[in-house]
């Protein structure tokens, strides 16, 4: 699916789906992000890029309230996340962390109407609305002819597919991907980056941890570049994509030129 670059423009100047200002997180007493603020833009793909240890996961981990902040404040569509109730806000966010398990003796339609468990009645049970969801997700990633297959017999890629239906199943308007395409094949890992930007194309708001600069510069309508737990840019590829700032965050030599395919920038490392 290919996105204008006018169109991408006008989802980055729209009220923050998110907005993070002057956050503090620590692993006890060891400070991993310090002072960051932040706005992840509405209906728009978001990569999080920067070394290993940065604090990308952490940030995340932070949009969820899995980690609470030492200082700051994270506010969802303007209203501060303190305010959400645990079911609230997971009807507002869905989050995919980077370490899966493999779930046994569980099907993949049982494993994606887990995705529906914010919206379930006191007692879990599954409605009309719930079913049409499940079906629709599982239809959305291609997995429908997996439904009745364990979980635990499929490939990297294919459960990679059913947890991702499984979030979208949850039908929030935002979606956290960690790593999203750490261990799959290049052919998976583009399934995956296209499916993202085909999710925020329908208007959600998506961010997602990556390690190739040039998939995010390519899939990407906005980058978010980290650097020892500090925000050092943001904005759109072509803005980011700078030699001098990506040897000052990633210590590599680089040009960069336009992809021929998608004409957006792509990194070329110097011998």
């Amino acid at each position: 699916m290919q996105i204008s670059n006018n169109h991408s423009q006008d989802r980055l100047e729209q009220n923050p789906a998110i907005s993070v200002v002057d956050l503090t997180l620590r692993y006890g007493s060891v400070p991993i992000i310090e002072n960051l603020s932040l706005d992840f833009p509405k209906g728009a793909f978001t990569a999080l890029i920067g070394p290993n240890g940065c604090g990308k996961s952490t940030l995340l981990k932070s949009l969820t309230r899995i980690l609470p902040p030492v200082t700051g404040s994270i506010a969802i569509d303007g209203i501060p996340m303190g305010d959400y109730s645990a079911k609230a806000l997971a009807r507002n966010i869905a989050f995919l962390p980077q370490v899966l398990p493999v779930p046994d003796g569980i099907t993949v339609r049982q494993l994606v109407a887990y995705g529906r468990s914010p919206h379930n009645d006191i007692w879990g049970r599954l409605g009309g609305g719930d079913t049409a969801a499940i079906e629709a997700a599982l239809a959305q990633l291609e997995v429908t002819e997996l439904a009745d297959r364990y979980v635990a017999d499929l490939s990297g890629g294919q459960r990679q597919r059913v947890w991702i239906a499984m979030i979208v199943a949850q039908q929030t308007p935002i979606i956290l991907l960690d790593e999203p395409t750490t261990f799959l094949d290049i052919n998976h890992q583009v399934e995956v980056l296209r499916f993202a930007r085909s999710l925020a194309a329908q208007g959600k708001t998506v961010v997602a941890v990556l390690h190739d600069l040039n998939q995010a510069f390519r899939y990407a309508d906005n980058i978010a570049v980290m650097k020892g737990g500090k925000l050092v840019a943001s904005g759109r590829p072509d803005a980011v994509a700078r030699p001098e700032l990506l040897h000052d965050v990633f210590s590599i030599d680089c040009s960069i030129i336009k992809d021929p395919e998608s004409a957006t920038p792509m990194l070329v490392i110097k011998d």
